[in-house]
């Protein structure tokens, strides 16, 4: 059977050939996939770096924002602030004026009543003085009951 073994040597070279080649082939496939693989992963570093240095960028305008808006509101407080003092002064002033001219006119309405209250005795007495007969102090003394009401009304008003 030496064909046979010829044969089997045959196919342990052929074996053997191919082996190598597949080896060989797949070497160069892991080399391109590791090159692909080293590509892909220095693309994305790259794409990692853009985003965080976008990032940084977008932080430093925050920050940025941040410190102007804090200084609008501190203005805002100092308006409000001003503003305040300046109404409480404006009302302090308003009330003062007012209770001015309520107190004022308090006083004439006093005055004025005070002054019906004296022209309604002085009628009172008037009308007593000269009620001389029956008829004239008949209705004399309904207005002065009139009259004397008309002044206890005046003297109760607050």
């Amino acid at each position: 059977m030496p064909d046979s073994d010829d044969r089997l040597v045959r196919l342990e070279t052929r074996l053997d050939t191919l082996f190598e080649q597949f080896d060989k082939r797949m070497a160069e496939r892991f080399t391109a996939l590791d090159t692909l693989f080293g590509e892909f992963d220095k693309r994305m570093a790259e794409r990692f770096s853009a985003v965080n240095s976008r990032i940084d960028d977008l932080q430093a305008r925050f920050t940025g924002l941040e410190t102007s808006v804090n200084a609008r509101i501190g203005d805002l407080q100092a308006r409000f602030t001003s503003l305040e003092g300046s109404v409480n002064a404006r009302f302090a002033s308003l009330e003062t004026s007012v209770n001015t001219r309520l107190t004022s006119l308090e006083t004439t309405v006093g005055q004025r009543l005070t002054a019906v209250e004296n022209r309604l005795t002085t009628l009172e007495g008037r009308l007593d003085h000269k009620a001389s007969n029956w008829l004239v102090s008949f209705w004399a003394a309904w207005v002065t009951t009139v009259i004397g009401t008309a002044t206890a009304i005046i003297k109760l008003w607050p």
